[in-house]
């Protein structure tokens, strides 16, 4: 699996592509699974929720396509399948 990361999602793991290795019927869950394990809280809280889900200021593609117009988070993911993460700065309301 190839995973580039763009935006600030380069600096919160610290490098801007990464093989990561996957199992037969990975999905992007484990994925992010698999890269929480290997760069720690930090990416777990960066990117994910506390019920689990992306963040939103976090856009995933798969072969160029957004996994919102796919399966979320269940999409399917295919051994040497590129991905890539952008993780944006959140909005804040106020004024």
């Amino acid at each position: 699996m190839h995973v580039r990361h763009l935006g600030l999602a380069r600096l919160t793991v610290g490098c801007g592509a990464e093989v990561v290795p996957i199992e037969a019927g990975a999905t992007v869950r484990s994925l992010f699974e698999a890269l929480a394990a290997r760069h720690g809280q930090e990416f777990r809280q960066s990117f994910l929720t506390r019920e689990e889900t992306l963040c939103a200021n976090v856009t995933v593609l798969v072969e160029g396509r957004s996994i919102e117009k796919l399966a979320g988070l269940d999409t399917p993911l295919a051994d040497g399948a590129h991905v890539s993460i952008l993780l944006t700065v959140q909005a804040m309301a106020g004024g």
